[in-house]
Formats: C-alpha cells, sequence, structure tokens
C-alpha cells in the first residue's frame, strides 16, 4: 500500500537517501493517484524520476512474461524502464 511504499523510499534508511540524481524508482504496487503523487514530487525534489506502474495479469502472466502495465509519469523516465517493461510484459 501506499504508506509502505513511502516508507520504503522516505523512512529511516529509506531507498531515496541512497539515490543520485537522474536515477528512476519504479513502483508496481498499487497506490493510489495521490500517494503516488506525493512519492513523484518527493523524489523529484532530488532529482530522481518516478513511474508508477501497476500490472496485470498475476502469477500466470509474469511467469509467462505477458504482464501488462499501467503506467504514469514522465516519458523520459517511462523510455528509460521499457526494456525492463519489454522482459516481463507484453
Amino acid at each position: 500500500n501506499g504508506d509502505i511504499s513511502k516508507a520504503v523510499l522516505f523512512g529511516d534508511n529509506g531507498v531515496a537517501a541512497g539515490l543520485s540524481a537522474g536515477k528512476v524508482v519504479c513502483d508496481m504496487s498499487s497506490i493510489t493517484p495521490v500517494e503516488s503523487k506525493e512519492c513523484y514530487d518527493g523524489l523529484a525534489k532530488i532529482g530522481v524520476g518516478f513511474v508508477d506502474a501497476p500490472v496485470s495479469g498475476g502469477e500466470p502472466g509474469a511467469i509467462n512474461g505477458t504482464l501488462a502495465f499501467m503506467a504514469g509519469g514522465d516519458k523520459k523516465d517511462f523510455d528509460a524502464l521499457m526494456p525492463y517493461f519489454d522482459i516481463m510484459g507484453s
């Protein structure tokens, strides 16, 4: 959920503390649009991109590499993640 995603990113010893400008975080959990925007804004302050990309397709889709992604974020960040999306989805 969003509280967990935000704690992982911004909590004590969170991921954001170890990131440098130009990096991109991809959150594939199911958080609300408001929570996603909070993560986006918090990371933007340190020059880090954020793409919200929950998936559909379940375990069979993951096994078969046919997951569908519903992604939101800046296009340049989405494009940087596309090679990874291509591996996991169709």
